[in-house]
């Protein structure tokens, strides 16, 4: 009886030990998950940012393409003005005494 009685009580002290360690290893686990969730907290807040600032981005750097598309579409309307005005005036300077001397000045 006594053996048995010894025997039983190392098999409790045995569990109470195991316990013991599934418990301290479950406490660590608890904070682990936490600082996980955290750090999935401040991942998902850093996305959204980072999307925020991608689409602001996005949207300055359509503004300065339409500006560049428009400013280019003046500068080639110019050079077709300066080029006609060009060519009237060297028409004018080469063929203007032909031409007033055919109207009869």
């Amino acid at each position: 009886m006594n053996e048995v009685l010894g025997r039983n009580t190392a098999m409790l002290a045995d569990v109470k030990d195991h316990v013991d360690i599934i418990k301290s290893i479950q406490a660590t686990q608890v904070v682990e998950l936490a600082q996980f969730k955290m750090t999935m907290t401040t991942m998902t807040t850093d996305i959204a940012e980072m999307k925020a600032t991608c689409t602001l981005h996005e949207a300055r750097t359509k503004k300065l393409e339409d500006e560049s598309l428009e400013r280019k579409t003046k500068l080639k309307f110019l050079a077709a003005l300066w080029g006609g005005g060009t060519t009237l005036l060297g028409g004018i300077v080469l063929y203007g005494p032909k031409m007033l001397k055919f109207l009869g000045w």
